[in-house]
């Protein structure tokens, strides 16, 4: 399947660079802040990802909590997203877009590797601090590669950029 897929990728590089206007503008990747978005975007949503669907596997399989437990304790990392949509514009204009998106990163994946530090013994207000502060630093990478996605964008190829992250996101 990798084989398959990566000819195919070949071939659609090869399609895209004969077309005036080709389904997905490999050209966008051009633009800095557009392959930073887009690339480093996918890295840290493949890392972020499997969260919400290991994290409760781990609290009901090996701590042994309900459905309901387990989602009372990881709806936190969502109320932390949520709570750093209302402050994320003002971390950016402060700190500016690089410090934000380097430091952030790292302060997320070490949050993420912390998940795995948590036992049946862990206290639940540690967890639930965790998840909090966790989701907060994740919504704000998140803002922050959505928004730095479109800097260089010129507006008539805004279209094929937008087309071009959503389908990277996925």
């Amino acid at each position: 399947c990798l084989l398959v897929g990566l000819a195919a990728l070949g071939l659609y590089v090869g399609h895209a660079r004969r077309h005036a206007h080709p389904l997905i503008d490999l050209g966008l990747l051009r633009l800095s802040t557009f392959r930073i978005g887009v690339l480093g975007g996918s890295l840290f949503r493949i890392g972020i990802g499997a969260t919400p669907f290991l994290l409760p596997l781990m609290l009901q399989l090996s701590f042994g909590l309900t459905p309901l437990q387990s989602g009372l304790l990881t709806f936190t990392s969502a109320v932390g997203a949520m709570f750093m949509k209302t402050i994320a514009a003002r971390v950016l204009h402060r700190f500016g877009f690089r410090p934000v998106l380097v430091a952030n990163a790292l302060l997320a994946s070490l949050l993420l590797c912390g998940f795995g530090l948590f036992r049946a013994e862990t206290p639940y207000p540690l967890i639930v601090g965790v998840l909090l502060v966790s989701g907060c630093f994740r919504s704000l990478q998140f803002t922050s590669l959505n928004a730095i996605v479109y800097a260089q964008v010129e507006p008539a190829r805004m279209g094929q950029a937008s087309g071009f992250a959503a389908m990277a996101q996925q």
